[in-house]
């Protein structure tokens, strides 16, 4: 997926930074959660949470009374 699918890093439609390389930061912070004391398995774990909250930023609830899924491939 990338950043311009998600509701939560679409906002500022900006997505890259100059003189930013997005795969050295992410092996930075890999190294930086390693460093920090994080397993391999928690770092997967940080990352599957994040993955979910990314997604959840994509729901979208229609109706006044019950709430239903507008969107539920978001």
């Amino acid at each position: 997926h990338e950043a311009k699918q998600f509701h939560f890093t679409n906002q500022s439609e900006v997505y890259d930074v100059k003189d930013v390389n997005p795969k050295l930061e992410y092996v930075a912070l890999k190294r930086a959660m390693t460093v920090g004391g994080l397993s391999v398995h928690e770092q997967h774990l940080v990352f599957t949470v994040l993955a979910a909250i990314l997604h959840l930023g994509n729901v979208k609830f229609e109706g006044d009374d019950e709430a239903k899924i507008k969107n539920a491939e978001g």
